[in-house]
């Protein structure tokens, strides 16, 4: 069996996207716009003074986060070609065949996969993931990019591809099982997002009229563990887009100010505070941190710098210290909650510090996430957590810390059973002198 350090190879990528400004750097989530723009000046402020520390928190719960990026973990690795018999048992009297062609695309830059049937259609369900997936690499100064094909992922890691699709390159935004039209980010030639529904048959794209984020856009998970959007600011602050393509802002469902409460009852030198995730209606996840390292300038002696992850409930006037760190301890950041548990990147050291591993926090003591791979990077300002169902996350990880201009793997990770299995490999092992900057380009979790 391969380990991640095995699958993601070893690309240095270090082109810069111009989707950043896509993307909001953090939140104090208080439901209004002024507040949140508020936060994201503090949070960006932190990111400027840590460097690179991201957190993923894990569960089925309510998610908030600014953006994370995930190294996740690998008990189960990959089948090289993908079984027709899901775990899932199938129903097709429920889930009517939509008539794919059941063609496969075969190329050196795609992912190994397997012929979609009528079987394994009808037991997709909770938990499946619909990828879409174009490679782009650069080659002697040129860039180049290869076909661009959706693929149906189970649980377990089978990839079954469900059309080929022509043109520019499409982003899943989500996805319900036994549909075939799906919300999507179409981006055009200027680079410029167009939001569009996506026939999952046919390829075609057809214009739906709405925000595009881009997938980096990603903010962090609602309570169902469906991903909401980082908005454009100029509309609303955060988007919810369901899978019939219906978009709505999303807004905080805990009231009171979580981080003032969290700076009055916890109040160590220099302290400033935003909130990062809900962790349910009533009590946010709240980050703390010493101001000496974002005030006048970085402070690089302050390396007895305090740093606290909590939990806060600000009508009840009360907070639960989860990890108290300091600068010279490794930071950690960005927390967001998945059933009973938080998980967190961590172990970032310095001001160019790069978080190296996904840890599950309780009551200061850290835990790594099953089956961690220590060649992985999590990112310090993109929260990729792509959904999730119960306590099985499904994620994406680089192989360092290159955020927007590195390709992605695809994770699910289970921190009840203590393992994780990969889902969409790295595209390591490419032709000679390739160097690839981009492979899945979307993941929408099925609930």
């Amino acid at each position: 069996m391969s380990g991640l350090g095995d699958l993601f190879g070893e690309a240095e990528v270090r082109a810069v996207s111009a989707a950043d400004g896509a993307r909001l750097a953090g939140s104090s989530l208080e439901g209004v716009h002024g507040r949140v723009r508020r936060a994201h000046t503090r949070m960006a402020a932190l990111r400027t003074g840590l460097a690179a520390v991201a957190l993923v928190i894990v569960g089925a719960g309510v998610v908030y986060g600014m953006s994370l990026r995930g190294a996740p973990p690998v008990a189960d690795s990959p089948s090289s070609s993908a079984s027709a018999s899901p775990s899932v048992s199938p129903s097709s009297s429920a889930v009517a065949w939509p008539g794919f062609t059941g063609s496969l695309t075969t190329d050196p830059h795609l992912p190994d996969a397997a012929v979609i049937t009528p079987e394994v259609w009808a037991s997709a369900g909770p938990g499946w993931a619909l990828v879409s997936y174009r490679e782009a690499w650069t080659k002697d100064g040129v860039d180049d990019r290869g076909p661009q094909v959706i693929y149906l992922v189970s649980p377990q890691g089978d990839r079954y591809e469900l059309v080929n699709v022509p043109g520019d390159t499409v982003s899943v935004l989500a996805w319900a099982p036994g549909s075939t039209l799906v919300p999507a980010a179409v981006t055009l030639p200027s680079g410029e997002q167009n939001y569009m529904m996506l026939d999952l048959v046919t390829g075609g794209t057809y214009q739906a009229g709405g925000y595009a984020p881009y997938l980096w856009s990603l903010a962090f998970l609602d309570a169902e563990g469906a991903p909401v959007w980082s908005g454009n600011d100029a509309t609303w602050g955060y988007v919810s887009i369901a899978p019939d393509g219906t978009q709505s802002e999303w807004t905080d469902p805990v009231t009171g100010n979580a981080a003032e409460v969290a700076v009055n009852k916890l109040a160590f030198p220099g302290i400033d505070c935003a909130v990062a995730a809900p962790y349910d209606d009533q009590s946010s996840i709240v980050e703390c941190w010493d101001n000496r390292y974002t005030v006048g300038g970085t402070n690089v002696d302050a390396a007895d710098a305090q740093q606290v992850i909590a939990r806060v409930w600000p009508e009840e006037d009360r907070v639960e210290v989860l990890l108290a760190t300091t600068y010279a301890a490794g930071s950690a950041s960005s927390p967001t909650r998945v059933g009973d548990q938080v998980v967190a990147a961590t172990g970032a050291v310095g001001l160019d510090g790069c978080a190296n591993e996904f840890t599950v926090i309780s009551r200061n003591a850290l835990d790594a996430v099953p089956g961690w791979d220590a060649s992985l990077h999590p990112d310090a300002s993109h929260f990729l957590a792509f959904g999730a169902v119960g306590n099985v996350l499904t994620w994406g990880a680089t192989s360092g810390c290159s955020a927007e201009t590195s390709p992605i793997a695809v994770v699910g990770s289970d921190l009840e059973r203590g393992r994780g299995t990969v889902l969409v490999p790295y595209p390591y092992n490419r032709p000679a002198g390739e160097t690839p900057y981009q492979s899945v380009t979307g993941v929408a979790v099925a609930h």
